[in-house]
């Protein structure tokens, strides 16, 4: 069995899809589902109830007058049984909640300091 995970999709709305129990990964392109369910389910011992795959197509971008085209992605979202999670992502979750408290404070300080 190849690992074809590439990696998580982090972003806002997948982190709002995992409290709901659906996980994002980036995978290689030739990865099929049935592929992508076995190592998902050996890595992190989950079982998979669904699973939904889209190709992202790449953007078209301009460099100093020529174009290029960034890489396509194929995006994989994993449904698990109710009550399972990937610590993967409770692991982000609990970064970006600290990293949000120490920008606020940060910035309650210098509010308080500007006022002086």
């Amino acid at each position: 069995m190849k690992l074809s995970l590439k990696k998580p999709l982090i972003s806002e709305k997948s982190f709002a899809m995992s409290s709901v129990g659906k996980y994002s990964f980036v995978t290689e392109k030739t990865t099929d589902k049935l592929q992508a369910k076995e190592v998902v389910e050996s890595m992190f011992k989950v079982n998979v109830e669904k699973i939904n795959s889209q190709i992202v197509k790449g953007k078209v971008k301009s460099v100093k007058g020529k174009k290029g085209k960034r890489s396509d992605l194929k995006k994989i979202v994993f449904t698990l049984k109710k009550g399972q999670k990937i610590a993967l992502f409770e692991a982000e979750k609990e970064e970006n909640k600290d990293v949000k408290k120490d920008k606020k404070t940060a910035k309650a300080k210098e509010v308080k300091e500007n006022n002086k």
